[in-house]
């Protein structure tokens, strides 16, 4: 009869101890999950920026922007290059960004609603199509020391900052269309472009024909009655001039001036005509911004070319720009300059 109560209470003791394992182990699985979870809803970044070949910003009350890599460049809409700077500056956040603190919970639902009515999706996709991340982007912090984000399906939203960045996140992708287009008016390589016609309408005399043939450059006046030089132009000088148009910046796309169609109805300082040697041409023409905006007296000759801080530029495809003289300033050559 002892046995028998003995077997019965190491039974008894056998199945709590295995009820307190099962329970312990239950619960640390479920610990694991509920971390785990937590890891995943703060998990907004993408390891690398190569992963990373086509980013969707859809904003509210804007068109959707979309960026998508194609070769070693960032198109802006399947149309435009894209800003190399402001892309990478998008990518900074996408791969680096970490979480700086949890917004507490009667703050949640006032955070979500705001990303309901001004949030910024972000949609990243890898060069299969298919989707690496995606998440809203709220308001900054009111210190402009961090920004909410909430990643899609989640309902907890995090305070997310860029290490060494002193501010907030959300601007990076909030920018005006025209910001996130390419800003270079020239990025032409020497060897392929076939000629360069430089017009001052103010000033004939030093307008000039650049052409490439075999034997390097030809420099012809661009009026065939004006008179020829019968000294030989410098080649270096030829040759430097031309890698000038390799990489030349403009400061601002500016589409949206108001006095764009005033300025283009005067006469420009400079028209300039690049013939690629496939054939395609790029025809701009140079106003003087100082001229116009600060009321400056307008220039006339090539000597004066320096005189304005900037210049309006009009492209051939219908843009409008400014850009600094301190960067073109040098295209601004003569004829006399190459002897």
């Amino acid at each position: 009869m002892e046995m028998k109560v003995n077997k019965t209470l190491v039974l008894l003791l056998f199945l709590l101890l295995l009820s307190a394992v099962t329970w312990y182990a239950y619960r640390d699985a479920e610990q694991k999950d509920k971390i785990s979870e937590i890891k995943e809803e703060r998990l907004f970044t993408v390891k690398t920026k190569e992963e990373i070949r086509k980013i969707i910003l859809t904003r509210a009350g804007r068109d959707v922007v979309s960026f998508e890599r194609s070769g070693g460049q960032w198109l802006l809409d399947k149309t435009y290059r894209a800003d190399d700077v402001v892309v990478d500056q998008m990518l900074q956040v996408l791969t680096k960004m970490q979480m700086k603190s949890i917004p507490s919970k009667n703050a949640t639902s006032t955070i979500k609603d705001a990303m309901m009515r001004s949030g910024i999706r972000v949609d990243l996709y890898d060069s299969e199509g298919s989707n690496l991340k995606s998440f809203t982007i709220g308001s900054d912090i009111q210190s402009g020391e961090g920004t909410y984000m909430l990643l899609s399906g989640k309902d907890q939203p995090y305070v997310m900052e860029l290490p060494g960045l002193a501010g907030g996140l959300r601007s990076r992708f909030e920018q005006p269309l025209y910001n996130y287009r390419d800003k270079f008016i020239y990025r032409e390589g020497s060897e392929h472009i076939a000629k360069i016609e430089v017009v001052y309408p103010k000033d004939q005399a030093s307008s000039f024909i650049l052409s490439a043939d075999l034997q390097g450059y030809r420099l012809t006046p661009h009026d065939p009655l004006s008179p020829v030089r019968p000294e030989a132009p410098n080649p270096g000088k030829m040759k430097t001039y031309v890698k000038y148009f390799g990489e030349l910046g403009a400061e601002r796309l500016y589409n949206e001036f108001t006095g764009r169609d005033t300025v283009r109805a005067l006469t420009p300082f400079a028209e300039i005509k690049l013939t690629r040697k496939n054939g395609t041409q790029l025809n701009y023409k140079f106003w003087s911004y100082d001229a116009y905006v600060l009321k400056t007296a307008d220039i006339r000759r090539v000597q004066e070319a320096l005189t304005p801080e900037r210049y309006f530029v009009e492209t051939n495809g219908g843009d409008f720009y400014t850009v600094q003289t301190r960067v073109f300033g040098k295209i601004f050559a003569g004829y006399s300059y190459f002897f």
